[in-house]
């Protein structure tokens, strides 16, 4: 199958970032700068409605390009993007509209769209597995750093229903920030990182001297960014901070 990128979640995703401005306007009008509907919405137009959802549209791409193999289910992967982008604008409908069902029925349909596209990511991971260590490490690279955006989607599919009242309101406690921390520091961030190993080279033209260094802060962000959610979700606030160093540690060796 052609390894090309669908277009309409691509203009999705634009149409998502250019409405993100509306909603920063009118939450910078708003005088209020604590956690609201508002707010929440605003951060999820970006992070899942223009970010993620672009992303998942160019890993349709990416994944065989970078593996160099033949991506058996990618119909299922590309049905489930758009389901995701239908899961997104329902939730994001929820958020700005302050309806707790829209809310629900949005984050339940963005975590299905997710599991099917996981589905359909099985294959070629798997496959690349039994490739040269080089393709190895990436495939895990892919399929840890989509694990981690699973376990996300999964923690906001229960703020939803606890929201509209079908669930454990002790997890609206502490578990939002561990959600956050894996969205941010373990889906995105780990996922440029990953992208970018692999795509500096043929746009720079030279080589990286320092691949223990590349190793050593993909290693740090996810050992950071893993041990700060679940210091978040515990409420232990030194080993939060040691967690945050060792994640900036890493970022910093990155850069």
């Amino acid at each position: 199958m052609r390894g090309w990128i669908p277009p309409l979640p691509l203009a999705l995703g634009m149409l998502a970032f250019g409405c993100s401005w509306p909603a920063l306007f009118a939450y910078g009008r708003s005088g209020s700068f604590d956690v609201s509907f508002l707010a929440l919405g605003w951060v999820h137009i970006i992070a899942l409605g223009w970010i993620t959802l672009v992303a998942l549209s160019i890993l349709l791409h990416v994944i065989p390009g970078f593996l160099e193999v033949e991506w058996r289910l990618q119909l299922l992967a590309r049905a489930a993007t758009l389901v995701f982008a239908a899961g997104v604008f329902a939730l994001l409908a929820g958020f700005f509209g302050a309806n707790l069902a829209a809310l629900q029925y949005g984050g339940a349909i963005t975590l299905i769209a997710l599991l099917l596209y996981g589905v359909a990511l099985v294959q070629p991971l798997a496959h690349a597995m039994r490739g040269e260590r080089a393709t190895r490490a990436v495939a895990r690279a892919f399929g840890l750093t989509f694990l981690l955006l699973l376990i996300t989607a999964l923690l906001g599919a229960l703020f939803a229903a606890a929201l509209a009242g079908n669930g454990a309101q002790n997890v609206l406690t502490n578990a939002p920030r561990a959600h956050a921390l894996l969205g941010i520091g373990g889906w995105l961030t780990l996922l440029i990182v990953g992208v970018s190993a692999r795509t500096m080279r043929p746009i720079s033209g030279a080589r990286s001297r320092w691949l223990v260094v590349h190793i050593a802060s993909s290693s740090a962000i996810l050992a950071g960014t893993l041990l700060a959610a679940a210091a978040a979700a515990a409420d232990l606030p030194v080993l939060f901070v040691v967690s945050c160093v060792l994640l900036l540690v890493g970022v910093i060796a990155y850069a």
